[in-house]
């Protein structure tokens, strides 16, 4: 019994140990703040006064351009013939800037021409098929297994 006691005193010392290490080493205090912490130090702050410098010039390459530029081009496509203004000049709304080659136009054009001479036969033929079929169906014909459409 006595080396039982012995024993159960020993772990409530060493948890007891354990415990006020740990308060001491892992909880940090509030009074003493942290010596690393940037923030509470004080800002680097230097002062200068600016002047002027007499006698020194400095030269940059560089690009000027405009702050927003528009996508310009023309709204068919083409190969440019003639250019009606110069680069730099001042341009009015609705003045012709270029001239394009209009044979891509004229392909352009018959090709739409062409579509809507397709699409007005299949009108015609879509109307003739109508007429068939209502005067097969007022023959009868479409019930009967020997018709065929």
């Amino acid at each position: 019994m006595k080396k039982r006691s012995i024993l159960v005193l020993g772990g409530v010392l060493v948890a007891v140990s354990g415990v006020a290490a740990l308060a001491t080493f892992a909880i940090p205090t509030r009074d003493a703040p942290a010596m690393n912490d940037p923030r509470l130090e004080a800002p680097l702050v230097r002062l200068m006064t600016v002047a002027p410098v007499s006698g020194s010039t400095r030269s940059f390459t560089g690009i000027i351009g405009a702050r927003v530029e528009s996508n310009l081009g023309f709204r068919v496509p083409g190969k440019i013939v003639e250019r009606l203004v110069d680069i730099g000049q001042q341009v009015r709304a609705g003045q012709p800037l270029m001239r394009i080659d209009d044979t891509d136009l004229r392909l352009a054009l018959t090709a739409k021409r062409n579509a809507v001479a397709a699409a007005q036969a299949i009108v015609v033929q879509t109307a003739a098929d109508e007429r068939r079929y209502a005067s097969l169906r007022d023959d009868g014909c479409p019930r009967a297994p020997a018709c065929t459409l």
